[in-house]
């Protein structure tokens, strides 16, 4: 399955837009976790919103 991985800005408007092509959800939320550095991270598949990753805060 084809998901869309976006990193987000404060605002919540998109950085950049990645396609990953996953046999699970759980491959896919794996993948989009490993990519949250200094903003958000949301996983989508088509119009449904899978998870949202927040990077870690001090």
């Amino acid at each position: 399955m084809i998901y869309q991985v976006y990193v987000l800005d404060e605002l919540g408007n998109a950085l950049s837009m990645d396609l990953v092509d996953c046999a699970t959800e759980e491959e896919a939320r794996a993948k989009a976790a490993a990519l949250v550095d200094e903003h958000p991270v949301e996983l989508w598949c088509g119009s449904r919103r899978v998870a949202r990753f927040e990077p870690l805060r001090d």
